[in-house]
């Protein structure tokens, strides 16, 4: 018994040194700690958060969808011409939008109709459209001044048309005595909504009136301008013509006129016209006639 007890003593110093710490196995399985099975079973909180945005999310996006496409949250029902006084004389615009009654207006492309409607009636100097939502289109524009009564002479017919500052003529068979007056002869008459003179000839005109009534102080009673010949004639209270070139500058040819004002008093010799549009080697050549 005695050597049984060292020999187990033995065994035991060959497995652990003298003065050494034993160092523990890993301990069995069957000691481990089992997962918690509901743990593993039911999701986080984390993922049950996400679910929930991306469930909001779509549902948001589906009824934006169906509000704005298939909805009359936002389908065009009028179309309106502002100021009510262009409502009756201007209501033909309102024809160019009727395809876009019942139509989504978000969608609506406005714009290429109003370039359509402003190179096709060229009497309105600005045309805008807007969007008015949720459910009208907005139509504002304004039109151009009439600055000229024209007098068209075509044989012994007589044709009288009001135009505008673009040379449009907006009203016929018509005449404003505030305006001014010019006489234009053609073998075939104006047609009516058209352009008449071109607007750089009407500045032309309007202008040449106005440098020769401030620098001689004599009114003019009309005018003529001749289309092929590219002149204008003044006629004068004083019942002579001033003849110019209408394609050169008017300042340049009354500036001949002014200087020749030492040789002939156009305000007491009675005249018939003077012409300025001829052009001598020093510029300063003008011929007149005297009337009879």
């Amino acid at each position: 018994m005695f050597f049984s007890r060292q020999r187990k003593v033995a065994k035991l110093g060959k497995r652990f040194a003298y003065g050494k710490t034993p160092v523990l196995q890993n301990r069995p399985a069957i000691f481990k700690k089992k997962k918690n099975i509901i743990e593993n079973i039911a999701p986080e909180p984390k993922k049950l958060k996400k679910i929930l945005i991306i469930f909001i999310a779509a549902a948001v996006t589906f009824s934006l969808i169906f509000w704005i496409f298939l909805s009359g949250a936002f389908k065009i029902n009028e179309i309106v011409i502002d100021y009510a006084e262009f409502q009756s004389q201007n209501s033909f615009i309102k024809n160019y939008f009727d395809g876009f009654i019942g139509k989504n207006i978000i969608f609506a492309k406005i714009e290429p109709v109003a370039e359509k409607i402003r190179t096709e009636h060229p009497e309105f100097e600005s045309l805008v459209v807007k969007k008015d939502f949720p459910h009208k289109i907005r139509i504002a524009f304004s039109e151009y001044s009439s600055i000229m009564n024209v007098v068209n002479y075509v044989g012994a017919g007589v044709y009288k048309f009001i135009i505008n500052e673009a040379g449009f003529a907006s009203q016929s068979n018509m005449e404003n005595p505030n305006l001014p007056y010019v006489k234009i002869i053609t073998d075939k008459p104006f047609e009516a909504n058209s352009i008449i003179i071109p607007q750089d000839k009407i500045q032309y005109i309007i202008n040449a009136e106005k440098y020769f009534e401030e620098k001689f102080k004599m009114a003019v009673l009309d005018s003529e301008y001749k289309l092929l010949a590219r002149e204008l004639h003044l006629r004068t209270e004083k019942y002579f013509k001033v003849m110019l070139d209408a394609q050169r500058p008017y300042e340049e040819q009354f500036l001949k006129l002014k200087k020749a004002l030492s040789k002939i008093d156009i305000y007491n010799t009675p005249l018939e016209y003077i012409d300025l549009r001829v052009y001598s080697s020093s510029g300063e050549k003008i011929i007149f006639k005297k009337r009879k």
